[in-house]
């Protein structure tokens, strides 16, 4: 047990630096990966818009407005789900935070129980113990007569160790400690998973314009010359309505399902910190129980 004792002062020395360094480094991590993500995606939607606009023969600079509406759209979509997981990702750190700070405490009630046993075995009480538990075993161990040797085993056997409450607590904080710590290592997986779960919204935000983008390539393979005899002529009105208005249409689509994984995504954060608070308080009422 002294060693576990050690290891964990030990812990609580590096705990807070650790735990500031760690949640600084996730939630970097969670901005600097997503923010890339977002980037590489707008960029590609606006060379999409570009590329379509060039080849309805049409400058981007006349087009320009209609553009840049599109992206702003594109943007707020993209800030939507971004705000959210943020929330989430926040609220499970904050959680991590929480059970650090019981981690701390744990580890603070372990250094005191074991300056207070220290202190016990110097006390004429457990000396009175000791004599008591040498005595009947030199009995047990010397004795001929039978009834004497019965009465002094079961004595023995009744004589309660006053060092076992301290273990028991200290098995109980040890406990509690590593519940702790199994947590947050599950929230740290979860913080990752933010991460990846954002990035697949990001894609499902996309995923109109890179079948259109596809759809246009084939086309372009197949009938480019007539294409483009067609938009020397009618370049204007066909990129109104094959390129603009049918982006419009999209982000109607994308807005709407926005929403429905914005929801999601409130719902499960709201599971998940339920979750987490029901798994603290059950080894916190563990450890209640444990310490009598």
């Amino acid at each position: 047990m002294e060693n576990i004792g050690a290891k964990l002062m030990q812990e609580l020395k590096e705990l807070s630096d650790l735990e500031v360094q760690s949640a600084t480094l996730l939630y970097a991590k969670f901005n600097r990966e997503l923010e890339n993500s977002y980037k590489l995606k707008i960029e590609a939607i606006e060379k999409n818009i570009d590329s379509q606009i060039e080849y309805y023969g049409r400058s981007i600079e006349e087009y320009s407005e209609q553009k840049n509406k599109i992206l702003e759209r594109y943007n707020n979509e993209f800030q939507k789900i971004y705000n959210q997981r943020k929330e989430q990702f926040i609220n499970i750190s904050v959680e991590i935070q929480e059970i650090q700070a019981n981690q701390k405490i744990a580890i603070a009630n372990f250094k005191k129980i074991i300056e207070d046993r220290e202190v016990f075995l110097q006390t004429s009480k457990y000396s009175e113990y000791i004599k008591r538990k040498k005595y009947f075993k030199h009995v047990i161990d010397t004795t001929l007569n039978h009834a004497e040797f019965d009465k002094y085993t079961k004595l023995l056997e009744e004589l309660t160790d006053p060092l076992e409450l301290y273990e028991k607590k200290l098995e109980a904080l040890v406990n509690k400690y590593n519940g702790y710590k199994e947590i947050i290592e599950q929230c740290e997986i979860k913080l990752e998973e933010c991460i990846t779960a954002t990035k697949e919204e990001f894609e499902e935000i996309v995923k109109y314009r890179s079948a259109s983008l596809t759809v246009l390539k084939k086309r372009n393979l197949i009938i480019e010359f007539i294409n483009k005899l067609i938009n020397k002529i009618s370049g204007n009105s066909k990129l109104e309505k094959d390129v603009i208005q049918k982006m419009e249409s999209e982000l109607v689509n994308v807005e709407n399902s926005n929403n429905e994984i914005i929801n999601v995504i409130s719902e499960q954060t709201i599971t998940l910190i339920a979750t987490i608070e029901q798994l603290r308080d059950t080894i916190n009422s563990e450890f209640k129980l444990a310490m009598g």
